[in-house]
């Protein structure tokens, strides 16, 4: 079960009404209609701002989870909170013989005979699910009273005490009321229970935190992964969510306390779809290199792939110099596309589980990585203020709105969101590779695209996860330690690869919250990344070279020379270590050395300069590349000038980040292109 704490019930019911928006409409979409179950009461009354244009009504299904014969005091409040507003014909209300209809007391075999109907009627409706062994409604709605009972099942009764035995429908003959089982409420598909005030707030309290007799807080048994909470501040004031279980996103997936972190719920495509055309490089590779995605494109075919639902920023207008309209035109594809993808049930989902990989490539033959969710409240691209999450580049907004333009619209999120641990002891990752138990065979795929290596996927276990969340407090623990040794704030995780995704994400998060009803677990608050560790063999950083356009070799070596009081050398192999190389042309013969000052890296002193340079010489574009032959290729013909810069150093990567916060744009890579992560793994960030 999930719990979501809103300011106040008004907050709660704007939120109810767009969780039964999307829930009928995704029905809809799915199989044709939406069955819904409904209480009377306030939680009914919440109902009363559904849209009647939101939804195809005529296709909603209303029951009812329990009705006092000859009163009908649940089907007169559905009628007055929506169902005439909205226009929905089938409402389907307990009935009886008409010959007891005029309010005189009931026959008991008059209150047993309607319960059989109900029963009958919900056992073959065609909305409702009965593949099982009772009804299933889409979607049930409860509201919770003081003394924790829902729908008509109270405490200590013999219907409450009757959970297992398969029942239906009950006639309570005393009360002249029809009521669903509590085995009905809990093989509904999705559960919403409504406790708002504070006079619910014992009620959750003993709910949530099993602090109850037996058979005495009926609430308390839909406990399923399906079922959701909702709560406000005063009703959850006497509720100590660490005394009872993890708290969780509104999808179900368990949010680690006092970490940054939460446990996915990773969808991967079915095992019909081949994974060497479902699986993708990075969008962000082979920039200059349009072929590489034709071919690609011409690999997939029309077998489902993650290429159709990413941008290649090959296609960006801003790459192109294209009309910007055509970005706009292959985002809503890409959009059109994901959503087909879901409708046609293409991806399995699994239950919520880390999944941890091993990748080949090559150049490293294993470099080992662990798929989790982090929390984006606990990250800020801007860094105004130092934060666990802490980005290593620095962020070009203006490169932000098509990747939000996507993802704002998106059921889907995929990740090429790379993260580092400073994990000297190799405490966190490793062992998963290494302790039985702790995983489990998930999938393999062996001949990526063009020769890029294979790639083995492991379910990590409870127990795998229980080590996952030790060893990282206690990582934690120790940079918190050393952060106050040093004078700074502490850096938990670190941002590899993908800076520019996860500003992404953050952007639409922030912007999402400022809506009404958004529950602070809302999905999309974490987004799906791979954690690797900084002191992994197989995790190398290599350099991210420059090709400077319309600007003249001379000018731009004299502009470096006088910056960095310096005069260049001819070029001799090896370089030294701590060394920038200016490429001239496409011959060796046509490289020239520069050593700018060695208190900063390399990478620092040039983009400083380079930069500088750009923004004072008119027509001046910097592109960026990886390998030598790109910058080779460009410098070909004179028009373009190459800067060539050696591998990132490791051991002095935390030093400088300590030091000056954040790395130029495009400081390194994680590996070269086709050692890039590539898509797999998916996530729904919908609630």
């Amino acid at each position: 079960r999930v719990v979501s704490v809103f300011q106040d019930e008004a907050a709660a019911s704007v939120a109810l009404v767009a969780a039964l928006t999307r829930c009928a409409n995704e029905a809809i979409a799915r199989k044709g209609c939406f069955s819904l179950c409904i209480p009377a009461g306030s939680a009914v009354a919440a109902l009363k701002g559904l849209d009647p244009k939101a939804v195809d009504w005529n296709k909603v299904n209303v029951f009812f989870t329990g009705e006092r014969l000859g009163a009908n005091k649940s089907y007169a409040a559905a009628l007055e909170a929506f169902c005439l507003r909205c226009g929905v014909g089938n409402v389907f209300n307990p009935l009886h013989r008409p010959l007891w209809s005029s309010g005189e007391p009931l026959p008991a075999f008059v209150v047993k005979e309607a319960a059989a109907a109900y029963a009958a009627l919900l056992q073959t409706h065609p909305s409702i699910d009965n593949s099982g062994s009772v009804p299933a409604f889409d979607m049930l709605l409860l509201g919770v009273g003081e003394d924790g009972h829902c729908g008509s099942m109270h405490p200590g009764s013999d219907e409450i005490m009757a959970v297992g035995d398969g029942s239906v429908v009950f006639a309570l003959e005393k009360k002249r009321q029809v009521a669903i089982s509590m085995d009905v409420m809990r093989a509904s598909k999705r559960v919403i229970l409504m406790a708002c005030g504070a006079k619910k707030a014992e009620a959750v309290k003993r709910a949530l935190t099993g602090d109850f007799e037996q058979h005495m807080c009926p609430a308390a048994l839909l406990s399923s992964s399906t079922t959701v909470w909702y709560t406000d501040t005063e009703s959850a004031a006497a509720w100590d969510s660490k005394k009872s279980f993890h708290v969780k996103t509104t999808t179900g997936e368990p949010i680690l306390d006092g970490l940054p972190i939460c446990v996915p719920k990773i969808l991967l495509p079915r095992s019909n779809i081949p994974l060497d055309k479902w699986a993708c490089v990075a969008c962000d590779q082979f920039e200059s290199e349009p072929q590489y995605w034709k071919d690609m494109s011409d690999h997939v075919g029309e077998t489902p792939s993650s290429l159709r639902i990413i941008f290649p920023e090959v296609y960006l207008a801003s790459v192109t110099g294209g009309n910007p309209d055509d970005d706009k035109t292959r985002i809503e594809n890409i959009c059109k596309v994901m959503k087909e993808y879901v409708q046609r049930d293409i991806f399995t989902e699994r239950p919520p589980a880390f999944l941890a990989l091993d990748r080949s490539t090559p150049h490293v033959p294993s470099r080992k990585g662990l798929v989790m969710a982090v929390d984006l409240e606990a990250y800020n691209y801007n860094c105004p203020q130092p934060t666990l999450i802490r980005p290593t580049e620095k962020t070009i907004v203006a490169r932000l709105p098509p990747r939000i333009a996507i993802r704002e619209n998106a059921p889907l999120e995929m990740p090429h969101i790379i993260m580092i641990i400073d994990d000297p002891g190799k405490t966190v990752i490793e062992p998963l590779f290494t302790t039985p138990g702790l995983t489990e065979p998930e999938y393999e795929v062996d001949g990526l695209f063009k020769g890029a290596g294979k790639i083995t996927g492991l379910r990590v276990t409870s127990a795998g996860t229980a080590h996952v969340e030790t060893s990282m407090k206690a990582l934690a623990a120790k940079e918190r330690a050393a952060a106050v040794a040093a004078g700074r704030q502490p850096a938990v995780i670190l941002i590899g690869d993908g800076n520019h995704s996860l500003a992404t994400a953050k952007s639409c998060w922030e912007k999402l919250k400022t809506q009404g009803g958004v529950p602070p677990n809302h999905p999309q608050r974490y987004a799906l990344v791979e954690l690797q560790n900084l002191h992994d063999d197989g995790v190398v950083f290599e350099p991210i070279h420059r090709i400077l356009t319309g600007a003249t070799a001379d000018a731009l070596q004299s502009a470096l020379e006088s910056a960095w009081g310096v005069t260049a050398i001819p070029y001799v192999e090896p370089t030294p270590l701590h060394s920038v190389v200016l490429c001239k042309g496409k011959q060796k013969a046509d490289r020239v050395t520069l050593v700018p000052p060695s208190d900063k890296l390399p990478v620092v002193s040039m983009s400083t300069q380079v930069d500088a340079f750009a923004a004072g010489h008119k027509g001046v574009s910097i592109g960026y590349v990886h390998g030598e032959e790109p910058v080779d290729a460009a410098c070909a013909d004179g028009k373009a000038v190459g800067l060539i810069l050696p591998k990132l150093d490791k051991t002095r990567f935390l030093e400088t980040l300590h030091d000056i916060g954040t790395l130029p744009r495009k400081a390194f890579s994680m590996g070269e292109a086709e050692e890039k992560r590539f898509y797999i793994e998916a996530r729904n960030i919908l609630p």
